[in-house]
């Protein structure tokens, strides 16, 4: 007979709280801040592991009064593989306590996008913090922060197409001036997040285990822990605390809202925005996000009663790649109330929580992935992108591929339990990967894309001869017919010389009348000198009209005025008159501006004309377009409403400075082009003929940039992981 030392035992300094309106027993494990809940018939029969009887004796004891012994012990058995499983009891076959301590160490490799620095006690520091923000949980206060919240709410929707403008701007600006600022903002906001979530605790009556530092997605946040908040009774108090920090976040985003609407620029104007996405970003996206083990799923695993929401979803899907394999459902035992109730409910909670935990598991590594994206684009100015590259290529082999290996490693080992299976499991398993490689290796609609600009095709540009001020225009975007004045410009310095000469014009002719009177009509030298000096000052007189009559653009031909925003020179805001900005010429409003010689007003477009946009490709990308493939045209000033077209010609850059872009002749390259061959600079330049649209003339300015999205040639998932590759990594081969 075995010693009663080997016979496994309870564990005596484990959390247990009874909740006698629910009927269930919620335990949770001091070591390891982990928690489980129970029913009260299964934690009853838990107590009776004293240590006293072996696991056998145990077993027949549970079932001596069932009918269905055979299901019953399937049932018992299941619960105590989950006590010893996750260390609930000691001796017989289960670990020690240190040794699971020891054990647990090593968890915050399980979650390398939030690793646990260093910590310290809080309870005084949470102490002092609720005495001193008592005052703010009063019911006047309440409907302070709740008019708070509305106000914000109404600002935030009703300028929230100017919050996406911005976020083309914004962000580069911040980048380019205040780069280290954001994390430490960042840090700020989570760490009163943080306190939100402590003193809720606090005045729940849960205790705040400790405060403490954790690089998340590699930035320094605070955290505090307060999972002991699980053996509050009230589930209404728990799901409080838990929405806690959300809340906190909200009076701040509704603070930077009010600060956001009532500024127009500068520093202040940026930082609120950078606080509102953030808030609202980061909650919608990680908080209150159930997939992410964060506010949104500890509110989710308290609405449906399983405080180890993760670890059953993560069995739950085992199971399901189990019984996808050929294996038997292996369903784990937490939150049954019987044995006896296994059936189509229990295989059907299976496969929502094994879905849900499929999903958090992608979404998880997707955003693992974006994430380490932009901290190495964020450090490729600083010439810390290797370092970067290495620690992202890290993060993906803990937090995506480790895991991976482990679970299926699992799977196998539960396969390999049932070897009548393991045929039937193979045959799956090819057909699977062959599925996969065929889904892998079909070609998918592909796109490029990237930013080019507008030029005309059919138009005669406006050009200003000579510089001066403007004195009269149409508005841009009108009709005008063939030889009709579209812009008056007018030199000051030709308009006083003319005056000059008029004046000078006028006293020479009086002079030459006054001297024919007293002479008569003989005329004499003095007469004849004086009409030569008329007729001369005449002659000047009209070749300066002339000049100025060069200021006036006239239409060449009927069609539509489409103006381009200049460099003007006004006079306003400063004592000299040299202030330069760049406005619409033909804009009425700006009456006076100077332009300089040979501007280019705009252009005069016919009804029909075509237009075109020239686009900036890589000798990468550049293998993938084709003349004649389909592209949408997006402008800002068009609304970015799409526009058609398609590549008309592919040249090199400096092909298409001298207007030598080679048109197509065979298939679908043009003619002494190839695929890959490389271009100068390493960029080539592309020409998309737009339809020909009368809106595109009303709306798209000259020079303006536009999106380009270019529709390519069917590519495979390999393929493109394959060029990605080789762009990121210059693959040689």
């Amino acid at each position: 007979m075995s010693s009663a030392a080997s016979h496994p035992r309870l564990r005596r300094d484990l959390d247990v709280m009874r909740s006698t309106d629910e009927g269930i027993v919620r335990v949770g494990d001091p070591l390891r801040s982990a928690y489980w809940q129970f029913t009260d018939e299964q934690w009853e029969a838990a107590e009776r592991l004293d240590g006293s009887m072996p696991i056998a004796e145990w077993l027949r004891e549970r079932v001596r009064n069932e009918a269905d012994r055979r299901g019953a012990i399937r049932g018992w058995t299941r619960l105590f593989v989950v006590l010893e499983r996750e260390g609930l009891i000691v001796g017989g076959r289960s670990t020690s306590i240190g040794d699971r301590s020891k054990d647990d160490e090593g968890t915050w490799w399980r979650t390398p996008w939030a690793i646990r620095l260093v910590s310290f006690p809080a309870e005084p520091l949470v102490s002092r913090l609720e005495r001193l923000v008592r005052p703010g949980f009063a019911r006047p206060m309440r409907i302070v922060w709740w008019g708070l919240a509305m106000t914000a709410a109404i600002l935030c929707v009703a300028g929230f197409p100017k919050l996406l403008d911005e976020a083309r701007d914004v962000p580069q600006w911040l980048q380019a001036r205040h780069l280290i600022g954001l994390p430490l903002l960042v840090a700020l906001v989570k760490g009163t997040h943080e306190l939100g979530h402590a003193i809720a605790a606090r005045r729940s009556g849960a205790q705040v285990r400790e405060f403490g530092l954790m690089l998340f997605f590699g930035s320094p946040c605070p955290y505090v822990d307060v999972s002991d908040v699980w053996l509050v009774p009230s589930r209404a108090r728990r799901m409080v605390v838990t929405i806690a920090g959300s809340a906190v976040e909200g009076v701040i985003a509704s603070v930077a809202i009010l600060i956001w609407s009532l500024t127009s620029d500068g520093p202040i104007h940026a930082f609120a925005w950078f606080v509102i996405v953030a808030t609202i970003g980061g909650n919608l996206l990680l908080n209150l996000n159930p997939l992410m083990r964060y506010d949104g799923y500890f509110l989710l695993s308290d609405a449906v009663g399983i405080p180890n929401l993760h670890a059953f979803a993560v069995r739950a899907r085992r199971s399901i790649w189990i019984g996808l394999l050929g294996g038997s459902d292996a369903m784990p035992f937490e939150g049954r109330d019987r044995p006896a109730t296994e059936g189509v409910h229990e295989r059907g909670r299976t496969v929502i929580w094994g879905v849900f935990g499929l999903a958090a598991g992608l979404y998880r590594g997707a955003l693992t992935m974006l994430i380490g994206l932009g901290i190495v684009r964020l450090a490729e100015p600083f010439g810390l992108a290797p370092l970067a590259w290495s620690g992202w290529m890290l993060m993906i082999l803990i937090a995506i591929v480790r895991p991976t290996i482990i679970e299926a490693q699992q799977v196998a080992a539960e396969l390999r339990r049932r070897p009548n299976r393991t045929r039937r499991a193979l045959g799956r398993v090819s057909a699977a990967l062959i599925v996969l490689l065929l889904a892998l290796a079909v070609p998918l609609p592909g796109r490029v894309s990237t930013v080019g600009r507008m030029r005309r095709v059919d138009g005669v540009p406006l050009i200003a001869v000579d510089g001066g001020q403007i004195n009269e225009s149409v508005r841009n975007g009108s009709e005008v017919a063939a030889g009709e004045r579209i812009v008056s410009i007018v030199d000051p310095r030709l308009s006083a010389e003319r005056l000059r000469q008029r004046t000078e014009l006028e006293v020479a002719r009086a002079e030459l009348e006054g001297s024919l009177r007293l002479v008569g009509s003989v005329g004499g030298e003095q007469t004849e000198a004086l009409s030569s000096e008329v007729e001369r000052r005449e002659r000047e007189l009209q070749l300066l009209e002339r000049r100025i009559e060069r200021g006036t653009v006239v239409a060449p031909i009927a069609g539509r005025v489409v103006s381009r925003p200049v460099m003007l020179d006004s006079g306003d805001d400063s004592d000299d008159g040299s202030v330069s900005r760049i406005r619409d010429p033909l804009d009425p409003t700006f009456s006076g501006g100077t332009v300089r010689p040979g501007t280019e007003l705009g252009t005069l477009v016919p009804d029909g004309a075509r237009w075109e946009a020239v686009a900036e490709i890589s000798e990468a990308e550049l293998t993938r377009v084709a003349v004649g493939d389909p592209v949408i045209v997006r402008a800002p000033s068009d609304g970015y409403r799409a526009r058609r077209g398609a590549v008309a010609s592919i040249g090199s850059r400096s092909e298409l400075r001298h207007g030598a872009t080679s048109e197509t002749t065979s298939g679908d390259q043009p003619e002494g082009s190839d695929r890959t061959s490389r271009f100068d600079d390493r960029v080539a330049l592309v020409v998309i003929r737009i339809e020909p649209s009368v809106e595109t003339a009303e709306s798209i300015s000259l020079d303006e940039p536009v999106e380009i999205a270019i529709r390519t040639a069917g590519e495979s998932l390999i393929g493109r992981a394959w060029r990605w590759g080789s762009r990121q990594f210059y693959w040689p081969w």
